[in-house]
């Protein structure tokens, strides 16, 4: 009798016990559904992560497309700014990344739109990065100094300098541009002139360049700077 009862407890502890500790009351196996919700779980922070990562990747993709879009673009306007050879090796690489960023950005927003996703971020996407290649297809250097600056009116050089050459135009309502080559640098130089027979006197924008000078007489078309340090010029 003892055996007997010994024997049923066995076949309860191992049969029947697992089945109310790890099944539900329809049979469900407890451990597989946590399992189950552990993936969920898993699956929607995962798909977070992607799309968090989507959105860090986009945000700095553009930033790069459009800030160095309007890096070139600025430079393409006259100003007081040097530039020197590494500072051109820099810009080379620049513009490396630019045109492959760019191109690859709207390669992935045309794709993507056509995938419905994030379809109003696309297209706002691809209609700028269309605008940007536009405006800096038509945007020149010589279309904006023709608009703002006028005709060329005068040309000036260096006068028997060998280190430095210097190419001055003056336009034709009283503004200057002035392009110094020095020691593998190029020193640009903007402003405003007055100009007589005997006289010419340059104006600068905020920032006077170290070998011009502010006055110059003017003999048989050579122009004598007032100061010492200052570069002879002649008209060409």
């Amino acid at each position: 009798m003892l055996a007997q009862h010994t024997y049923f407890y066995h076949r309860v502890t191992q049969s029947l016990l697992p089945r109310l500790l790890f099944y539900d009351a329809d049979g469900t196996d407890l451990n597989d559904f946590r399992k189950s919700k552990f993936t969920q779980t898993k699956t929607k922070k995962m798909k977070i992560i992607i799309i968090i990562l989507k959105i860090i990747g986009q945000t700095i993709t553009t930033f790069i497309v459009f800030a160095l879009a309007a890096l070139f673009i600025s430079l393409r306007i006259p100003q007081n700014d040097g530039m020197c050879d590494a500072d051109n090796l820099v810009l080379a690489l620049l513009y490396q990344i630019f045109t492959f960023s760019s191109i690859g950005l709207l390669i992935n927003s045309i794709y993507f739109f056509k995938k419905n996703n994030w379809k109003r971020y696309r297209t706002v996407i691809i209609v700028l990065i269309l605008i940007t290649f536009l405006v800096m297809l038509v945007f020149q250097r010589n279309l904006y100094i023709k608009v703002t600056y006028g005709n060329e009116k005068y040309l000036i050089g260096a006068k028997n300098n060998d280190s430095i050459s210097a190419n001055i135009k003056l336009y034709d309502n009283h503004k200057f541009i002035s392009e110094i080559y020095s020691k593998s640098c190029l020193i640009e130089t903007i402003g405003g002139y007055e100009i007589t027979k005997e006289k010419l006197i340059l104006h600068f924008n905020n920032k006077q360049c170290k070998y011009l000078g502010k006055y110059y007489q003017i003999k048989h078309n050579v122009l004598i700077p007032k100061r010492n340090d200052a570069i002879q010029l002649e008209f060409k």
